[in-house]
């Protein structure tokens, strides 16, 4: 009789574990992005790219390569960031190796000598490139990356790239607006003291009209937030009830034998 109801409670629980975490559990990483200081720049324009590093656990160690279109852009250099800098150790960095026929550079590299890891988020290196003369969209890719904890094992890691636009149209559209402003300006009419207190009245109802909106958006918002959590709460009952609605089955059935 025991053994079958210690059967029943185990098969119980998988069963309320399998509704508890239907999808799995998803093991965090730490997140290496380049993040460029323009999306878009002209032909000849220096620009730089960060590697931003956001870790989940404690890092002493990180490498990684970088890939490019060496046709769009040239790396004149990289410099060491910050993301080491509260760690008290002596930092050990490498710029790496930039290979312009391949647009590559490998073994950009940082580590700790001793001292506390870096936990908090960070700059791992800082690139200064220039946009060659040639139009077009230039994708950097980060790639081999290699995060090590204070034993020395990797750990995981997810990258974000970046894509950079090369076009000279940046300025076009910058003077089309500056001539549009320009025109505005010109265009302006002087209003006379009645329109402007009918203008003012317009104004004044406009704004009295659009507060109960934002007010009625506010209160809106409060009550998905609230219904989210009451179905949230909701769903825990329901598992619970079932649970043990099951075992109570079980249960009785095993005592009818």
């Amino acid at each position: 009789m025991r053994k079958s109801t210690v059967r029943i409670a185990t098969f119980t629980a998988i069963i309320v574990l399998c509704l508890i975490f239907p999808s799995g559990i998803t093991t965090a990483a730490t997140s290496v992005s380049i993040l460029p200081s323009s999306q878009a720049v002209e032909p000849e324009e220096n620009f730089t790219l960060q590697v931003y590093i956001k870790p989940d656990t404690a890092i002493y160690g990180l490498q990684l390569d970088l890939t490019y279109d060496s046709s769009l852009v040239t790396i004149n250099s990289i410099e060491e960031g910050d993301l080491f800098a509260d760690s008290g150790s002596p930092i050990m960095f490498n710029p790496g190796k930039i290979d312009e026929s391949a647009g590559t550079v490998s073994q950009i590299y940082s580590a700790l000598i001793m001292g506390e890891g870096a936990t908090n988020e960070g700059i791992f290196c800082t690139i200064n490139l220039v946009a060659e003369p040639t139009e077009g969209i230039c994708e950097l890719r980060i790639t081999n990356v290699v995060l090590g904890d204070n034993q020395g094992k990797e750990l995981p890691a997810t990258t974000l790239d970046s894509i950079i636009s090369i076009t000279d149209t940046v300025v076009t559209e910058e003077k089309n607006d500056k001539n549009k402003d320009d025109e505005t300006e010109l265009n302006i009419i002087p209003v006379q003291d009645d329109e402007q207190e009918t203008q003012k009245n317009v104004n004044g109802e406009q704004m009295f009209a659009s507060t109960p909106d934002q007010a009625e958006n506010s209160v809106a918002d409060k009550t998905i937030g609230q219904g989210s959590n009451n179905s949230k709460t909701s769903n825990w009952i329901n598992i619970i009830f079932i649970a043990i609605a099951f075992f109570g089955i079980a249960y009785f059935l095993d005592r009818k034998k």
